[in-house]
């Protein structure tokens, strides 16, 4: 059983990612903007007014897009994941490639997403209808918070390098290979992870201060109403601000695929033994 070198694969991560930045733009900007822009579909069309009868219309319709931003996702990493593997070499202008690999990643991910779903959404329903059955999933909110994290480790950060490699999806065969490497992964995804997160929360802060400043007013724990409305004036900020926050987004969104993506490709390469690459991550 192999142990994952932390520090050689963050490093790995942010040599990938800052040596070949203009390339991973270059892979990911036309199914990235494509996906930003399928964010504002449900809005345009509720500006017309929404019947009841049209309720379940919107909600296939929101599904629809869910499902097609999912599958630009999985022709993004498979691109950024055969460029860090060194399966392919060479700048990058534009791409959009919808194949076998870009499926089966489409469909791992979907096995992983309905997982997860099914596992997070459970407790949250049988607090919604109250008596014994909420007070015993209140219990397992916690418990299952961590066997997702535990899961999505495990799992779902190695599975694209996987098929991208494999040609196959075989959660097997990942599950095997992250075994005793839980908290090593952890710690790789803290490290590409978190800085972005912080530079997210600080530029979003920042655009959105003197509005929520405006609106944060002492309010008593025990009034709901107060803090009801506290909170759907938060979220009337936030959808004002929905365009600055998508410009930081897809600012940070090449940096985001590129340390996680090239991270994960490290590390399938050190606990798989794999040598199917033509070169290391980090050239």
């Amino acid at each position: 059983m192999n142990k994952l070198p932390v520090a050689r694969t963050v490093l790995d991560a942010y040599g990938f990612t800052f040596a070949q930045l203009g390339t991973i733009i270059g892979l990911i900007w036309f199914p990235t903007v494509v996906s930003t822009l399928l964010n504002f579909l449900p809005q345009l069309a509720s500006y017309g007014g929404a019947s009841a009868a049209a309720m379940g219309t919107d909600q296939i319709e929101i599904l629809a897009i869910m499902l097609l931003k999912l599958l630009l996702s999985a022709i993004v990493y498979v691109a950024v994941a055969r460029q860090a593997l060194g399966l392919r070499q060479g700048p990058a202008v534009f791409h959009f490639a919808l194949g076998q690999p870009e499926f089966r990643v489409y469909g791992a991910l979907l096995v992983l997403y309905f997982l997860m779903g099914v596992l997070l959404i459970a407790p949250a329903e049988a607090q919604r209808f109250g008596g014994p059955a909420s007070i015993v999933a209140s219990y397992f909110v916690l418990p299952i918070l961590a066997l997702v994290i535990f899961l999505l480790v495990r799992v779902g950060w190695l599975i694209v390098p996987a098929i991208v490699i494999e040609n196959k999806v075989d959660f097997r065969h990942v599950w095997e290979i992250t075994r005793g490497n839980f908290w090593r992964l952890f710690a790789v995804g803290a490290a590409v992870t978190v800085p972005l997160m912080m530079i997210f929360c600080t530029a979003a802060v920042a655009l959105m201060e003197k509005d929520l400043q405006a609106i944060m007013l002492p309010v008593e724990p025990t009034d709901q109403k107060a803090l009801e409305q506290q909170v759907v004036a938060i979220q009337n900020i936030i959808q004002q601000h929905t365009p600055e926050l998508l410009f930081v987004t897809l600012f940070l969104t090449p940096f985001a695929l590129g340390l996680s993506i090239a991270a994960s490709a490290s590390a399938y390469r050190t606990l798989s033994g794999s040598t199917n690459s033509s070169r290391a991550v980090t050239a």
